[in-house]
């Protein structure tokens, strides 16, 4: 039963990579082209929506990658700074 259920996920991974890696990099053209010069000139607070986009590429890894590891590193990095309130720095140069 186990090993059933294992080739089924190995399929959805092979069927949804392609997909999801446009999605990813789709997410990541709108998030510094268009969320980051918004959020540099203060024009909208992107704490919120920065937040949400983090959570859907660690969905989207978690589909991609076979093994747990990268997306409980990147829920750890992530969860700690939205429990406390802080949001992450902002880099000016």
């Amino acid at each position: 039963m186990a090993r059933g259920k294992q080739s089924d996920l190995s399929h959805l991974r092979e069927q949804l990579r392609d997909p999801l890696l446009t999605l990813l990099t789709l997410l990541l053209v709108f998030w510094m082209f268009v969320l980051a010069p918004l959020h540099a000139a203060a024009v909208i607070d992107t704490d919120i929506i920065g937040f949400i986009l983090a959570l859907a590429v660690t969905g989207a890894l978690l589909i991609l990658s076979p093994k747990p590891g990268a997306v409980i590193a990147m829920l750890i990095a992530i969860g700690p700074r939205r429990r406390r309130g802080v949001a992450p720095a902002a880099t000016t140069i």
